[in-house]
């Protein structure tokens, strides 16, 4: 047996050949046979007493192949571990247009690409410094509003017969430009817009109160809307393009909503803060309580998504190109014909990313005695499951269910090697945390509101 790699000039990119004779193998396989034709049936022979070399011409070509596998397998992480390669998986096998007889043949040869990483280095600590760990501070103004989300999101929501010029009335409304005999212009602005009345321009409120449903109305847009800004806005248009529209339009009421806001009592104390308050007093605490590890978890993921992005673009990482150009060519090829030529340039930039990323986790995992075990895989799995019914609006499964689904799910490999990235990625995170000292900055919640939205 023979195994070897040849590098391109840059050392990166390379080929693994293994050379394996029968002999290697033929002990194992032997046993294997002799194993197997006990349980082969074949006509005018009874079970288990079939010749050795009879059974061997029905069942030589299945056990040579699992044997091969079995010791490709071993042999190739054998040599990737004793020779301490940094690589990026999976290998890629060297397809080749002779098909192999394995009745016949004694010496056979097998070819992977292959992509390896030089040794890198980084020091956490410093790439990582000028980064902030925020903190919100929650004003009696920010839980109000808190409250009256909550009162909003847990009351009734109702369809008047007519617009009312309130707070609690939302409409949803089609705007479409007419032409000079009040018709419909083709090609013209067509809008649908739904908002609360109280977002609308005052001398639009003031038309629309007291209409119906699916009724119409044809306004002077120009006149009832003089503001450039505000009618491009509500049109969703450019400001620049406000002055080719036409002044008439119409007005289609789609639909009326209106909410009627959840009694503040002990019902909506009980159900919003899961038992844990009785009173008024005991809601705004737990309901500021709840704010603040709210806001505390969002922002560890900002610290999170920066520390990656902080990660990805200061740790200096040569990769194999060659091989990445043949793993995303595999990995996207059903779905090639999707892109055009930017986009897929896009979808290579991204996956190189990926791939980068999970050197870095498995990396800092090694260095840093991060391991992850199967019951830890076993539970994150079941909270992912249960956070994804949760998020698509699932009801949440009874216990045999639940077990059921989370076997099935971990029996594809993918789905574990995704969940133990998470874990990793988790346990990597504490530990630079807790390794680096982030400047720690309060701020509001308006102030927080602005960071959350920001593109990272």
């Amino acid at each position: 047996m023979e195994i070897k790699i040849t590098k391109d000039s840059n050392n990166l990119d390379a080929v693994l050949s293994i050379n394996i004779q029968l002999a290697d193998f033929e002990e194992e396989a032997n046993k294997n046979l002799q194993k197997s034709k006990h349980k082969l049936n074949l006509p005018g022979f009874r079970p288990g007493m079939i010749p050795k070399d009879v059974a061997k011409k029905y069942l030589w070509d299945s056990i040579i192949r699992q044997e091969l596998e079995k010791l490709l397998e071993t042999k190739i992480e054998d040599y990737i571990k004793s020779n301490d390669l940094k690589i990026i998986r999976p290998l890629l096998p060297i397809m080749t247009d002779v098909d192999i007889d394995f009745k016949t043949e004694t010496n056979f040869e097998f070819n992977y690409h292959l992509g390896l990483i030089d040794e890198f280095s980084y020091d956490p600590t410093a790439i990582l410094k000028g980064h902030k760990l925020y903190s919100v501070k929650i004003n009696q103004k920010d839980v109000d509003e808190e409250i009256e989300l909550i009162r909003s999101t847990s009351g009734k929501h109702t369809h008047p017969d007519q617009i009312e010029n309130t707070e609690n009335i939302s409409v949803s409304l089609i705007f479409s430009e007419l032409n000079s005999n009040n018709e419909i212009l083709e090609g013209g602005i067509k809008q649908k817009v739904f908002k609360k009345m109280s977002e609308l321009p005052d001398s639009l409120r003031e038309v629309l109160t007291g209409m119906k449903p699916k009724e119409d109305l044809n306004i002077k847009i120009k006149e009832l809307i003089p503001e450039t800004n505000i009618l491009a806005e509500l049109l969703n248009i450019e400001k620049l393009t406000v002055e080719d529209l036409s002044n008439d339009f119409s007005i289609n009421i789609q639909s009326i909503h209106k909410e009627e806001p959840a009694e503040l009592n002990e019902e909506l104390f009980d159900k919003a803060t899961q038992g844990k308050a009785k009173n008024f007093e005991e809601f705004k605490e737990e309901i500021e309580n709840m704010m603040v590890t709210m806001y505390d978890r969002q922002a560890n993921t900002i610290l999170s998504d920066e520390i990656m992005k902080t990660m990805l673009e200061k740790i200096e990482m040569k990769m194999p190109q060659k091989f990445l150009d043949l793993l995303f060519e595999e990995e996207i090829a059903e779905k090639k014909k999707d892109f055009n030529a930017e986009e897929l340039k896009n979808q290579r930039s991204e996956f190189e990313r990926k791939i980068k990323w999970t050197l870095i986790i498995q990396d800092y995992s090694k260095k840093n005695n991060i391991e992850v075990t199967e019951q830890e895989i076993i539970e994150e799995a079941y909270m992912f499951i249960s956070a994804t019914f949760y998020q698509y609006g699932l009801p949440q499964m009874d216990q045999d269910k639940m077990s059921d689904y989370l076997n099935n799910y971990l029996q594809k490999q993918e789905n574990v090697l995704y969940i133990k990235e998470r874990l990793q990625v988790k346990k990597m995170f504490e530990a630079i945390k807790s390794g680096t000292s982030f400047e720690k900055k309060e701020v509001t919640l308006d102030k927080f509101k602005k960071l959350m939205s920001q593109p990272q």
